[in-house]
């Protein structure tokens, strides 16, 4: 199993400590360490330069998402760990390869202005909205815990539950273009306050629409795609316009 971590900056760096300390202790097990940047000078390459696990690679991130996943499938065991402070990358890398993979459906970005009613909701000038189910700043290591340290209470939400729901909703009241459905990454913790995706996950998401778009090649269709782990996310909006 490799662990693709994205940034080689600050937050990739720490990421990446993090989880060798866990790896060191017997937490986890990976074959190495993928850290990815398209800065030569990154810090990663001073900091893990004597690391045997750890491998810089020199590339744009959306770059290296599409050629690195382009050769895997859905049994692999790879994990990706976000970065906090980084584009949309998997909506951008879903919107690529899916509208490469199916021209004929004019696969488009859409402007993501679902509404859940949360304490923070900000879309950007591109049509993404970043969420969160938090009004507080949590610590850059919260491992999600049932009882959330900042409220001192039970944590009774799950960002991708709000999310489905409020998709549900989105598309009872707008009846003439309701939503086709969601796909969401979901970022959970994996060791010393670090979270992943599976890499396996994110294929199973480009062969589900893929499939979707040529069963119903006619057929325009609107579908939420977010990044989110238990408190905050990022969602867009995938849109297909077929020809007439």
């Amino acid at each position: 199993m490799d662990l693709i971590v994205i940034g080689g900056g600050c937050y990739g760096c720490y990421h990446t400590r993090q989880l060798l300390k866990a790896q060191r202790r017997g937490k986890i097990a990976a074959r190495r360490f993928l850290l990815v940047d398209h800065n030569p000078a990154c810090r990663a390459l001073a900091e893990f330069a004597d690391e045997p696990l750890v491998e810089v690679v020199r590339a744009d991130w959306s770059d290296f998402l599409r050629d690195r996943l382009a050769g895997m499938d859905a049994a692999t065991a790879d994990r990706l760990v976000p970065a906090p402070f980084a584009p949309h990358l998997l909506f951008e890398w879903l919107l690529d390869v899916v509208g490469a993979a199916v021209p004929e459906a004019g696969v488009t970005r859409g402007h993501c202005d679902l509404a859940l009613g949360l304490p923070y909701e900000h879309g950007d000038a591109l049509g993404n909205r970043f969420i969160s189910a938090a009004g507080w700043i949590c610590p850059a290591t919260c491992i999600e815990p049932a009882r959330c340290p900042a409220i001192r209470a039970e944590r009774t939400w799950e960002l991708g539950d709000i999310v489905r729901v409020g998709i549900e909703r989105a598309s009872l009241a707008a009846a003439a273009h309701p939503y086709s459905g969601v796909e969401l990454f979901t970022c959970h913790h994996y060791a010393y306050g670090i979270g992943t995706i599976p890499v396996a996950e994110i294929l199973g998401a480009r062969d589900r629409l893929v499939a979707a778009l040529r069963r119903e090649p006619g057929q325009a269709q609107r579908l939420v795609v977010g990044t989110v782990s238990a408190c905050h996310g990022v969602l867009g909006e995938l849109v297909s316009r077929p020809a007439d």
